[in-house]
């Protein structure tokens, strides 16, 4: 059951990638077979096509409410998940052309003969708060998402992890075991950083699809020092892995994100800002030369919509190619 709700959750993320599109390298798609992994030696980092474009250049998205939650191991929800992931990225990532996994945090990988030890190698990278991302960050992560302390609603994707089952097991128990008891149950996850850049994830069954599962925003690579900290998920205090970071936070109201300076992206962000306004009624979607605004679907608006047939609907929303225009009435 589990194996069939993880295959379904990735077809899911790997769609709504195919329909954004961009991924975090160039490189051809890596494969998910036993052996070496990764992007060849001879690609080229590609730079942002900004063309003629305006200095701001500013998307505004209006998202249907309040995320629940920002922290990557507990979000389960449409509106969290829309901005997660803008904020961090995991291990591999979905590339849009082929639907294939394709380095992100890690620039290579190895899979062994079995198909149950995936050893990755990471890259250069830092957070916003400009600290290194390390292997020890994903062991952390990991094991957080597995601990029924947390009680993380997607915690089974990990379910093929050695020493997960044991883990799962104990979710929704009430009471659940003793502190020392869990710790000693977490010691035994197959998951090891002998290095700051090595990260050895061991399976308990050949499961060459679990590679697909590490480009869930579950597994992203989580500071212990800031997750643990007072008020970590507000403004000012997030600490982001990926292409944007937090820079307002005005609860039921409006997220505004910015382009993460630190970011290890081999193309950077072309956006300046993003907008995600929460829960509110929108009157117009407009579509100009350096601004794009996107409405919910299924909000209680009719649309008249020009170009109808080439919207695609990601997350909850319409989006047109620029060059149509949408009009809503309540």
């Amino acid at each position: 059951m589990a194996q069939k709700r993880l295959l379904g959750l990735v077809a899911v993320v790997a769609i709504i990638a195919a329909a954004c599109g961009g991924s975090t390298a160039t490189s051809a798609p890596a494969s998910q077979e036993p052996g070496t992994s990764g992007p060849p030696a001879s690609a080229a980092a590609p730079t942002a096509n900004t063309g003629d474009l305006a200095e701001e250049q500013i998307l505004n998205v209006d998202i249907a409410g309040e995320p629940p939650t920002l922290d990557p191991n507990k979000a389960q929800d449409s509106n969290s998940l829309t901005v997660l992931r803008a904020l961090h990225r995991p291990l591999v990532y979905i590339d849009p052309a082929t639907l294939e996994p394709t380095p992100a945090l890690a620039e290579s990988w190895e899979i062994s003969d079995d198909a149950k030890t995936l050893t990755f190698t990471l890259r250069d990278a830092q957070y916003s708060n400009g600290d290194p991302i390390v292997a020890g960050d994903l062991v952390y992560s990991w094991k957080r998402l597995v601990d029924p302390r947390t009680a993380a609603p997607y915690s089974y994707v990990m379910a093929e992890v050695e020493g997960a089952g044991d883990l799962l097991a104990l979710a929704g128990a009430d009471p659940l075991p003793a502190d020392a008891e869990i710790d000693t149950l977490l010691d035994t996850l197959g998951v090891e950083a002998p290095d700051d850049k090595t990260f050895i994830v061991r399976l308990s069954t050949p499961a060459t699809y679990f590679l697909a599962a590490m480009t869930l925003w579950v597994g992203v690579p989580i500071q212990e020092s800031w997750i643990t900290s007072p008020s970590a998920f507000e403004a000012g205090n997030y600490v982001s892995s990926g292409p944007f970071q937090l820079q307002t936070w005005n609860h039921n109201s409006e997220i505004v994100l910015t382009p993460n300076p630190n970011w290890y992206g081999d193309v950077k962000p072309t956006l300046t800002e993003i907008h995600m306004s929460i829960g509110k009624a929108v009157a117009m979607l407009g579509i100009g030369r350096d601004n794009l605004r996107l409405v919910p679907v299924n909000s209680d608006h009719t649309m008249d919509v020009t170009g109808l047939d080439r919207m695609i609907s990601v997350d909850g929303f319409g989006i047109l190619p620029a060059g149509n225009r949408a009009a809503s009435a309540a």
